[in-house]
């Protein structure tokens, strides 16, 4: 698999941090309290590699990359985890532990 390029990565590394790191950096963006923009840069930086990626359908980076993707589309039906207050929620923690085993992963390789 080609090297994730560095948009992916950072993307990825702001859906790992800490929930206090994703408030400051929604902060920083201007976007807060909302918490779109985490989906958002994600969706921006992952929809470019679909097509590559399916031809790697086995690879456990891709694998972590799609279960991010569908977590992601589920929150889009509840309004509620787009707040603040969501950060700390089961939700939010899956989401950060697949980023972060993303994030492992790709250290291995590189």
């Amino acid at each position: 698999m080609k090297a994730i390029n560095q948009l992916l990565i950072n993307s990825i590394k702001s859906l790992a941090s800490s929930s206090e790191t994703q408030r400051d950096y929604l902060k920083q963006i201007g976007t807060f309290p909302s918490l779109d923009e985490l989906a958002l840069d994600f969706d921006d930086a992952y929809r470019p590699f679909v097509g590559e990626l399916a031809t790697h359908s086995s690879n456990p980076i891709t694998l972590s990359l799609q279960k991010i993707n569908l977590l992601l589309d589920s929150f889009s039906e509840d309004k509620t985890i787009w707040t603040e207050e969501s950060l700390d929620n089961k939700s939010w923690t899956e989401l950060r532990a697949i980023a972060a085993s993303i994030l492992r992963d790709i250290e291995q390789i590189n």
